[in-house]
């Protein structure tokens, strides 16, 4: 994840935080139109299986596969919801390597400003990630989602399978990573995580 950013173009305000290897997918809420649209056939939405988020949400994505693939993180639906209801938004665009949102630009203060934008890098955090079985952490933890959704390293980006032998994970966020690469940085890759230890493969 990258830096976060606000822009102003007339009476919109648009905020957003650079991602890597995202879905595309838009979330809205869902409204007696949209639930019109879909009854016409203009609308085709993807569902997750959960009753209360798929009855709250219009789920849009030209690819569905990877998007369902994303949700299907219990985090990750939360994150979502949680943004919704802290910004009281009406739609999420996510793209392949952003997060962002359009707001009254009369609604932009800074404190405001700063609390949207640290809601959004929540949700491109849980968006980002998979479930990897880490062989020598003996169970499942977090890895940055790479091409394809394979697992990588969170700062080299190599592909992990989880079943490397100098695999740790943030203590904070369970998020994986290469042990040399971990002494090298000095602390988690993960932007806005600020975990300092990391969790190694315990003595047999």
């Amino acid at each position: 994840m990258a830096p976060s950013g606000a822009r102003i173009r007339g009476p919109f305000a648009r905020l957003s935080v650079r991602a890597d290897d995202l879905p595309r997918l838009t979330v809205a809420l869902e409204t007696r139109a949209t639930e019109r649209d879909k009854e016409r056939g203009l609308i085709r939405e993807i569902e997750v299986g959960e009753g209360g988020f798929d009855d709250r949400f219009l789920l849009v994505a030209k690819r569905p596969a990877p998007a369902s693939k994303a949700l299907a993180r219990r985090a990750a639906r939360k994150a979502i919801s949680d943004a919704f209801n802290r910004l009281e938004m009406r739609r999420l665009e996510i793209h392949r390597s952003e997060v962002a949102t359009t707001l009254p630009a009369e609604e932009l203060r800074p404190e405001r400003c700063l609390e949207m934008l640290e809601v959004l890098s929540t949700v491109a955090r849980e968006l980002e990630q998979v479930e990897l079985d880490v062989r020598v952490l003996r169970g499942e933890r977090r890895a940055i989602r790479g091409d394809l959704g394979r697992a990588r390293c969170a700062y080299c980006h190599a592909d992990v399978t989880g079943e490397e032998p100098d695999l740790v994970a943030c203590e904070s966020c369970s998020t994986v990573a290469h042990e040399d690469c971990w002494i090298e940085l000095g602390h988690c890759p993960v932007l806005g995580c600020k975990g300092e230890r990391p969790e190694r493969a315990r003595a047999s």
